[in-house]
């Protein structure tokens, strides 16, 4: 009797995940944009860089305000797609983008560039240039997509001796081609 009541359930469990959208992001999803962003020539992050952090340099995290401007984005997003995309922000702590995944640029741990010291240190980016024979480098947050996997919200910085910038950008898919939506916010210095 146990066995069947125990069959009973796990069937019932079965049916009801299989009715159920698919709720996990795969790392082929998020490579595969990731991929696409990194080749493209009009994002002016990536123009010219090679080098990309597996991190976020600086200890920026996604907020309740990135939820709420996501929110207030009706047209872009429904209230399914802002509960999905908080859920995956809520997993993003321990992302980093990792090489075998990754075409034509190389990455380099964030440990790595901690270890030379301060961005606004002249001595950063001697040992940076002494490394890797550059002078800038790129990052780039966990993509966070939409519900039905359309939609991309993920953040880019690029870093450089004379400075630095990043900006939060949604991407939506159209015709097998993410197109920039519009930009959530920007930071330049």
């Amino acid at each position: 009797m146990k066995m069947k009541q125990f069959l009973t359930i796990a069937l019932t469990f079965n049916l009801l995940s299989c009715s159920q959208p698919n709720r996990v992001i795969t790392k082929d999803k998020i490579y595969e944009f990731v991929n696409d962003l990194l080749e493209r020539q009009e994002i002016p992050h990536f123009k010219g860089i090679d080098k990309i952090a597996d991190k976020e340099f600086l200890s920026l995290s996604w907020s309740n305000e990135d939820s709420i401007t996501i929110l207030k984005m009706d047209s872009i997003f429904n209230l399914d797609d802002v509960e999905f995309i908080s859920r995956q922000i809520r997993e993003s702590n321990n992302f980093g983008l990792e090489q075998r995944f990754i075409k034509n640029k190389k990455i380099i741990s964030i440990d790595t560039l901690k270890q030379f010291g301060k961005l606004q240190e002249e001595l950063f980016w001697i040992k940076l240039k002494q490394k890797y024979g550059n002078h800038c480098f790129a990052t780039i947050s966990k993509s966070v997509f939409s519900r039905d996997k359309l939609k991309v919200v993920v953040r880019l910085n690029y870093y450089s001796e004379f400075g630095g910038n990043g900006e939060t950008l949604v991407f939506r898919k159209h015709d097998g081609k993410w197109d920039v939506v519009t930009m959530l916010g920007f930071w330049d210095n």
